[in-house]
Parts: C-alpha cells; structure tokens; sequence
C-alpha cells in the first residue's frame, strides 16, 4: 500500500464533532476529515495498492494518531465493482442476486447488501467481501455506508432535469453517470490508459444515448486538473465544469478531488432532513 498523496491542516484541530469521510476500494482507499458543515477541510490521505482486493479500513486508520470512532461522526464510501441498478417497483433483490452470482460478483464469499434510491425509484444491489466488512464492524460501530454509485446518485446536486454526463476519474479508470429529464441512463465504470480513451468512451455515449455534444453538460471530479491532456481533449468537444466538493479547494487539494465523499455526506444529511 502506497501513499500517492496526504494532505493536512497544519493550525488547530478537527474542530468540533468533524466527519470522517472513508473511501474503500479495489487497490486504492482513503478518507477526508471535514468540518460538521462540510466547510472546511482538515485531513485527506489517498493510497493506492497494486493487490487486486479492497485497502481495508484498519490499514487506512493508522493514519490517524491515537484513532477513537467516538471523535468522529464516520460515513464508509464502498467504491468496489459488482452492482445491480434496478427499478424498485419491477425488479427485486433475488433478480439482481442472479445476475450478480452470474456475473462472477456474488459467492460464499460474499455479503449482498442494497440501497434504496427512493427519490429515482430504484434500488442498488451489490456484492461485498465478507472479510472487508467484518474489517469495518472491527473498528465500528455500525457505520453508516453506500455504494459509491448510490452515493453519487443520492447526495450529488446538478440540475438533474438537465441533459448531462458525470465523469469521476481515479488513476486509470473512471466512471460515468448519465441523467436526461431526471432519468438515469447510464451507470458504467471504464478503464483508460489515455486521454484519447476517455473521448472515445463519452462520444460512444453520446451516440448511443442520442445525446448532443453541443447542449449536454459534462461534470468532471476525481484525479484530473484544466492542465490534463484529459481535461484538454475534453474541452475540444463538450462544455465542461468541475463539480467541487463544499469544502473548497486547499494548496494541495483541488475542491473537485473528493467529490465522491461530499455526495458521500450529503447523502446523510438528506435522510435526516
């Protein structure tokens, strides 16, 4: 497990009853520790892994000097492949356990767990190693988590009624989120090696989906910058804004870094609303 980068306010503490926002995923994972209100950012740490497997949370607290789960109010982002999207009134959660179980994602293995998605009346069912959860319940007390893509879908806030693409990157894999008139269309991870991949994929999608270069909006957050040649290629063909996370940006951290984890927290703060 390598640190790719780490980021730390250097004056005062984590204020009071701060939020420790943790991304566990295949082969990368981290956290942010954030103001009550998401305003202001106090801790981010990133780690990559070159083992095909979840970073597991006890591996990523070490991070933290002296760690009680009593300090924070702690939210867990499971950022992992094998997920179903399904419309709530017409599918249930033995269909998508079938289709996990075909697909290779679902064993013995494996814990199935689901999101309601109320408000798009759906579901997202997804399949979790049992040893990375019993990580988690180790060193927490029943946390309150998601999937990454319900997290994106719950706590993200465009104008959903628009016609538009949300684009996250990691180091070399993105995932795409597609919205027409408040509807999903399309939910998909891609993998890359160059910026002429990532183009390729949302005119792919565009074609397909029958949406307009010239009128859909693209929202980029995760690991790529205005200096990218992604960024670059992207802005030759579509109108493209970063989607930022509340906290803003440091010297070290572009606001639009971890926008994943705010959805993350908006998430909850929606249901308590």
């Amino acid at each position: 497990m390598k640190k790719q980068f780490v980021y730390k306010r250097t004056e005062g503490g984590y204020g009071h009853s701060p939020l420790l926002l943790i991304n566990l995923g295949i082969q990368h994972g981290g956290f942010v520790i954030v103001s009550a209100d998401l305003s202001t950012l106090y801790h981010a740490v990133w780690f990559l892994s070159k083992k095909e497997e979840p970073i597991l949370l006890s591996n990523l607290l070490t991070e933290i000097p002296a760690f009680s789960a009593n300090d924070f109010n702690v939210e867990v982002l499971l950022e992992i492949p094998g997920y179903q999207l399904y419309p709530s009134r017409v599918m249930h959660v033995a269909m998508a356990e079938e289709w996990l179980r075909d697909l290779g994602y679902y064993d013995k293995g494996n814990v199935l767990l689901k999101d309601d998605l109320h408000d798009w009346q759906m579901a997202n069912c997804y399949s979790v190693p049992s040893y990375l959860l019993n990580d988690i319940f180790s060193v927490l007390h029943q946390p309150y988590k998601k999937h990454y893509i319900s997290a994106v879908m719950r706590g993200a806030r465009p104008d959903w009624g628009e016609e538009l693409m949300l684009a996250d990157f990691r180091t070399s894999w993105f995932h795409v989120v597609v919205v027409r008139n408040s509807g999903l269309l399309l939910a998909n991870t891609f993998a890359f090696q160059a910026a002429e991949d990532v183009l390729y994929y949302l005119l792919k999608i565009c074609k397909y989906l029958k949406l307009s270069q010239s009128s859909v909006r693209l929202y980029l957050s995760g690991f790529v910058n205005r200096e990218s040649e992604i960024y670059k290629e992207l802005y030759k063909y579509f109108y493209v804004e970063f989607r930022e996370a509340d906290w803003g940006s440091t010297s070290d951290i572009p606001a639009h870094y971890f926008t994943h984890l705010n959805d993350l927290a908006r998430c909850e703060l929606s249901a308590e609303n």
